[in-house]
């Protein structure tokens, strides 16, 4: 028995737009099929004639709870809330940043942001944010949180604004950790 199935509408796939039945199991695609040949038993049948069906959208940049001085003030809205609308508009995977700003692990960041996004409505994924003189032990630390499934990392090459005084990387720094990232 399938969960779902989408029918009647124009699905949207990297291949170009056709007339097809999407069937869903679980919280995955498992088939796309012919119009009408999906008759087996279905949980539940959605109609979408007349109307585009696109895969959802990915941001590939949010700012969720986000603090500008080091984690005394916050910002913006934490990852319910913005995953909740970001779902109304299409957008079903958000990219955040897990911020190391001085102290702690890489690693600790990374679990304190995901514990914030278990509250989350949509997929996510992050990106290692590191600020200002990185430690040698900060930097040994990233190939460990690649491997762990955090392959993006985000610096600051300058100091341009007020704001972002003191997140710059040195230039011996950015090669040490581009060293590491290689490796």
């Amino acid at each position: 028995m399938l969960d779902v199935v989408i029918r009647g509408g124009q699905v949207v796939t990297p291949e170009g737009v056709g007339s097809w039945d999407v069937a869903i199991q679980g919280e995955q695609i498992v088939a796309l099929a012919a119009p009408g040949t999906l008759t087996g038993d279905v949980g539940r049948l959605l109609d979408a004639t007349g109307k585009l069906v696109i895969p959802g959208g990915i941001d590939p940049h949010v700012h969720t709870r986000w603090s500008l001085d080091g984690g005394k003030t916050f910002l913006g809205a934490p990852p319910g809330p913005v995953s909740r609308a970001a779902l109304h508009g299409g957008t079903t995977t958000l990219v955040d940043f897990a911020i190391w700003q001085g102290s702690g692990t890489v690693a600790d960041v990374i679990a304190e942001k995901e514990a914030a996004w278990r509250e989350s409505h949509a997929d996510y994924a992050l990106h290692i944010m590191l600020l200002g003189t990185l430690p040698h032990e900060i930097i040994e630390q990233v190939p460990e949180a690649i491997s762990a499934g955090f392959p993006s990392l985000k610096i600051f090459m300058t100091n341009t604004t007020p704001l972002r005084h003191g997140r710059m990387v040195d230039m011996g720094r950015i090669w040490a950790l581009m060293q590491h990232c290689a490796r």
